[in-house]
């Protein structure tokens, strides 16, 4: 299995993970940067106009192979919750590229598109739940349902040619969903080979955060 990190690993938001097998492409969300190259608010608006090309060239959308070409040479899409900054750009992706995602999540997307004017379209979506296994190609995934602000956010181990990494998408363990949190550290996958985790709260004080409900 290889990893690639496209997006994610020195800023906050805009993530794109892809993972390859021998004969499969994969990519874990899609998302649109929160921050611009001075480190100030990333304004989409100012971009929105240019093409997929000039997007590329400035280093607005990852530069994936294949991924918005007319024969694309990705597997699937799979986008872990319905916050912008995991799913913000995947429109510019090739519609024929297959997206994987929660049920709750694609109904989130349809109401953005109405009330944010977005434009997520998602021609056939394919609908994962908690714990229940899947594949795409060389991959089996196993999605786990997040305590996060997000509704309907997951995690995502993830197994091919005998590894297994661990995909934490975005989580906390102080909302209405805590209860989930708990059970996934009372009951975690084993013999992982490599984690990919959220890291917002890396580095401040260890003050006890507010619950949802405070």
């Amino acid at each position: 299995m290889k990893i690639i990190i496209h997006r994610g690993a020195t800023e906050i938001g805009g993530t794109c993970i892809e993972l390859q097998s021998c004969s499969t492409r994969i990519l874990l969300d899609f998302g649109m940067p929160l921050v611009n190259k001075q480190g100030g608010s990333f304004e989409f608006n100012k971009y929105k106009k240019l093409s997929t090309e000039e997007l590329l060239k400035q280093g607005i959308l990852p530069n994936v192979k294949g991924a918005y070409s007319s024969k694309p040479g990705i597997d699937g899409l799979i986008i872990s919750h319905a916050h912008a900054d995991h799913f913000g750009m995947m429109h510019y992706l090739n519609p024929v590229i297959p997206v994987w995602l929660g049920k709750a999540t694609y109904k989130i997307l349809e109401l953005n598109n109405i009330f944010l004017n977005q434009n997520n379209n998602i021609p056939n979506p394919r609908y994962f739940k908690h714990e229940e296994s899947f594949t795409i190609g060389d991959f089996k995934i196993t999605p786990y349902l997040n305590d996060h602000s997000a509704y309907d956010s997951y995690s995502f181990l993830i197994e091919a040619e005998g590894k297994r990494l661990f995909y934490s998408g975005d989580f906390r363990s102080h909302g209405r969903r805590e209860k989930l949190y708990k059970q996934f550290l009372d009951n975690p996958p084993g013999n992982i080979d490599c984690l990919i985790i959220e890291g917002t709260t890396i580095g401040r004080s260890d003050v006890k955060m507010k619950t949802e409900e405070d």
